[in-house]
């Protein structure tokens, strides 16, 4: 996988780099970037924080906006750049 995902367009989400923060590089979890790359384009043009906001769940009350922000940009866009 290593030598051959992305000539098939697949990348490792979580790479191995020690300046990443959030989830710890995961060898096995590689995404394929024709799909992935235009999902995280719409999940951005999102205010998930809205969102959160105005859904009735239970635990949705301790999301506070600092936590959900750093989630973001810790977990969700902390990613092998070519999948950005």
């Amino acid at each position: 996988m290593d030598e051959n995902s992305e000539k098939f367009n697949y990348y490792l989400v979580y790479t191995n780099n020690p300046k990443r923060r959030g989830f710890k590089y995961e060898p096995w979890h590689y995404s394929y970037a024709p799909l992935s790359k235009p999902m995280l384009k719409t999940f951005r043009l999102k205010n998930i924080l809205k969102q959160l906001k105005t859904e009735d769940f239970l635990g949705s009350d301790e999301l506070t906006t600092e936590f959900v922000k750093t989630y973001i940009e810790d977990n969700i866009l902390d990613i092998n750049p070519e999948l950005l």
